[in-house]
């Protein structure tokens, strides 16, 4: 050992050849340890821009009313409160009756710009109808709007709905934003 370090040292070019070799290492490792701060860095301002610039779709009205014939008529308008545009909207909603599912289904709905406003409404055939509802039953539905922003993250607003018999009329009983 002693004899290679009196090697390095009395030969000035494999001195400075050392020097040079442990200066490079020296670099590499503050190089990666750099790139790795600066890999979470970039990673932390991506999700601050996803948390302040992103989609917020919010329902600004519902109702779901029964027809004459006692289909379900539900009608939905929802707006754009977020910076960025929503894509691919797709609106879930499922009736409960009991605890157990009785219907759902999906629409795919249209992309929907910041402080934009849309609305969707239909007849729902199915086998529910009024007339098979008593005061003792529990009746409820989930609205689940599920979108996807510039960065192809993944939001969802879900609401759910109980109906009051005495009101004849359905309430908001808990609200969701993710």
């Amino acid at each position: 050992m002693c004899e290679l370090f009196n090697k390095i040292f009395s030969d000035s070019t494999v001195f400075l050849t050392f020097i040079i070799a442990s200066a490079t290492v020296l670099y590499m490792l503050f190089t990666i340890l750099m790139w790795l701060s600066m890999r979470k860095s970039i990673n932390l301002s991506k999700q601050i821009f996803e948390t302040t610039n992103r989609p917020f779709i919010g329902i600004s009205e519902f109702s779901l009313q029964f027809t004459d014939n006692g289909l379900l008529n539900p009608f939905i308008r929802y707006s754009n409160f977020g910076t960025i545009p929503a894509k691919q909207l797709l609106l879930k909603i499922n009736y409960v009756l009991n605890s157990k599912n009785i219907f759902s289904f999906k629409v795919d709905l249209s992309n929907l710009f910041p402080k934009d406003k849309s609305m969707w409404g239909d007849v729902i055939q199915s086998e529910f109808v009024k007339s098979n509802l008593t005061p003792s039953d529990n009746f409820s539905f989930s609205l689940d709007l599920q979108y996807n922003g510039v960065t192809e993250t993944s939001y969802s607003t879900k609401e759910l709905y109980k109906y009051d018999h005495i009101s004849n009329s359905f309430s908001v009983v808990e609200s969701i934003w993710n």
